[in-house]
C-alpha cells in the first residue's frame, strides 16, 4: 500500500501585552506498508519546513527538515522502529545581517518484544555562526588553531564559525579545484 499526504499548521500566541509568537509547519508525507500476515512492515518519509517567529527577543527560525522512519513487526510479538531526522535551521537574531545556521541529526532505535519496549537515541547538533567580521574580515588560522586545538572545542561561548574552521590558502585551494 502506498499513500501520500501532508499537513501543516499555522498558530499564532497572543499574550496581555500583544503577540507573543508566530509558527508555521508545512509538510509532506509518503508511506508505503506491506503485511505479509507473519510479518508486517513499513516506511514513512516526512519532509516540510517550519518558520517561526518571536516579537519579544525578535529571534526568526526557519527549518528544513526530513524524517524517515520504518517499522517491522513479527507475528505481533517482535517490533523493531528505525527513526532518523536531519534538520537544518536558519536562526536570526535582532541586529544581525546574517545568521546562525544549526544542523541537527538524530537517530532513535526502538525494540519492543511482548510488550516491553526500549528506545535508544544518539543526537548530534552543529551549529556555525554568521559574523561580518570573520565572514567578511581578514582569516584568522591562528584563531582556527586555538579552537580546533582546545579541549573544550574554543573555550567560549559563540558558536564556530566559517572563518575558523578553513584558513584563505585552504579557501584559495578548494575555490581553484571547483574553478570558483
Amino acid at each position: 500500500m502506498y499513500a501520500f499526504g501532508g499537513g501543516g499548521f499555522v498558530a499564532l500566541s497572543i499574550g496581555f501585552s500583544g503577540i507573543v509568537s508566530v509558527q508555521a509547519q508545512f509538510e509532506f508525507t509518503g508511506m508505503a506498508a506491506l503485511d505479509l500476515y507473519v510479518a508486517a512492515g513499513s516506511v514513512t518519509l516526512y519532509a516540510g519546513i517550519y518558520y517561526s517567529y518571536t516579537p519579544a527577543n525578535g529571534q526568526v527560525t526557519l527549518t528544513g527538515f526530513v524524517r524517515l522512519t520504518g517499522q517491522v513487526q513479527v507475528l505481533g510479538i517482535f517490533t523493531v522502529t528505525i527513526s532518523c531526522y536531519i534538520g537544518l535551521s536558519y536562526i536570526v537574531m535582532p541586529g544581525q545581517l546574517i545568521g546562525n545556521v544549526s544542523g541537527t541529526a538524530s537517530l532513535t532505535i526502538g525494540v519492543s518484544v511482548f510488550g516491553i519496549s526500549k528506545s535508544f537515541t544518539f543526537s548530534v547538533t552543529k551549529t556555525f555562526s554568521g559574523n561580518l567580521a570573520s565572514n567578511f574580515g581578514p582569516l584568522q588560522p591562528a584563531s582556527r588553531a586555538n579552537e580546533l586545538n582546545s579541549p573544550d572545542g574554543g573555550g567560549s561561548s559563540t558558536a564556530t564559525t566559517f572563518a575558523n574552521l578553513m584558513s584563505q590558502p585552504e579557501w584559495t585551494t578548494y575555490c581553484n579545484a571547483y574553478s570558483i
